[in-house]
């Protein structure tokens, strides 16, 4: 029922060809806001389960669309961009922080004592075999890929202050490095630090090597099947945005890959200076310079300065090249690890370096 008053509308009931035109000219107006709508609150379900392929194909479709309506939409990228932050400042408010921090915090802990009990199964059943070495190497890989996930996602759509985040890393790390007991490392660089002082076999180093690929990429696959339970909000929310992610690289390439080497270079530095440290007082040592390295680098490539870790949780996300993530995530470190090793067993000798004493004056007894 149209209510009309005024003049305009009396002319409007007398003229039906001017009301028609109106009613054109709303149409015209109204119709490239109802499809820009439509293709917004479908953009997720489309982006989500398509391939590149498909892709260009509804890309080609909006074009389409363009031409019908009369003017620009903007594009299958900023579209699924878009809705993605309103979804998540609709289902992240400042108010479900503490609980999402408590859902992590549950997740976390459930995570780490699995593979505890894990790990100790495998040494009862497993001692004094070579696969006990390996099936440890994979469940500490798994477990700390796991684990950074978790604080991943609650870092990018949980809306955490950054204190709250940083003080979580800082526990993940003391928790990881108790729980390893030094029976793996979960990062290829120290396995290759290891072969390197002739702790281990570089055989085996290599076979550790490839257990730690191998976790990080089961954790790749298992974290969309287990964030499909919906055990949090942010699970959810994940599952809704089709379990994508954003390149965490803020920088050019040359500058990101010098922000991993100076975080793996500061943390072997901190692995070598602290050896003689008692155990204990060790591993809270580590875990603040690790906390401190996450804050100064974390905003450029996430400082991740694990290439196993790396590729299980920022290879996936788009915006780079594979190729460009191996020179970030995987050169740089690298060559972080290698700088520190070789800087310390080459200074550490002239530092420790004493000059020979010089022999005082021999005293003669006078002969009488």
């Amino acid at each position: 029922m149209l209510i009309c008053s005024g003049p305009d509308a009396a002319s409007s009931r007398k003229d039906p060809q001017s009301r028609s035109r109106a009613e054109a000219s709303i149409r015209r107006r109204e119709r490239p806001s109802l499809t820009e709508s439509i293709l917004t609150s479908s953009v997720t379900i489309w982006f989500a389960a398509a391939t590149t392929n498909d892709n260009r194909r509804l890309q080609r479709i909006i074009r389409s669309a363009e031409k019908v309506i009369g003017c620009n939409l903007p594009s299958l990228q900023d579209l699924f961009a878009s809705r993605t932050l309103r979804r998540a400042e609709h289902l992240s408010p400042g108010d479900m922080s503490s609980s999402d921090v408590g859902g992590t915090v549950l997740v976390l802990a459930g995570t780490v004592g699995l593979f505890a009990g894990t790990r100790r199964l495998i040494t009862r059943s497993l001692a004094g075999t070579r696969l006990c070495v390996y099936a440890l190497e994979l469940t500490c890989t798994l477990q700390l890929c796991m684990c950074t996930h978790e604080l991943q996602l609650l870092t990018q759509l949980g809306g955490v202050d950054p204190r709250v985040a940083l003080a979580l890393t800082y526990a993940a790390a003391v928790v990881h490095a108790l729980t390893f007991s030094g029976a793996c490392t979960g990062n290829p660089t120290g396995t290759l630090v290891h072969a390197y002082r002739a702790r281990i076999p570089v055989g085996v180093a290599l076979r550790r090597i490839a257990c730690q690929f191998a976790a990080a990429a089961g954790a790749r696959a298992a974290v969309p099947l287990l964030r499909g339970l919906g055990w949090s909000r942010l699970h959810v929310l994940h599952e809704l945005l089709g379990y994508r992610c954003v390149s965490p690289v803020h920088a050019p390439l040359h500058q990101a890959a010098a922000v991993e080497l100076a975080c793996a270079f500061a943390v072997q530095t901190a692995l070598t200076c602290t050896r003689s440290v008692e155990e204990k007082y060790r591993v809270h040592a580590l875990a603040a310079v690790i906390a401190s390295v996450v804050y100064a680098g974390g905003r450029w490539t996430g400082a991740v300065f694990n290439p196993a870790l790396a590729f299980s949780t920022q290879f996936p996300c788009s915006g780079h090249s594979f190729l460009e993530y191996c020179v970030v995530y995987w050169l740089g470190p690298l060559l972080g690890m290698m700088s520190s090793v070789l800087l310390f067993d080459r200074l550490g000798p002239l530092l420790s370096w004493k000059p020979p004493s010089v022999p005082g004056p021999v005293e003669t007894k006078k002969r009488t």
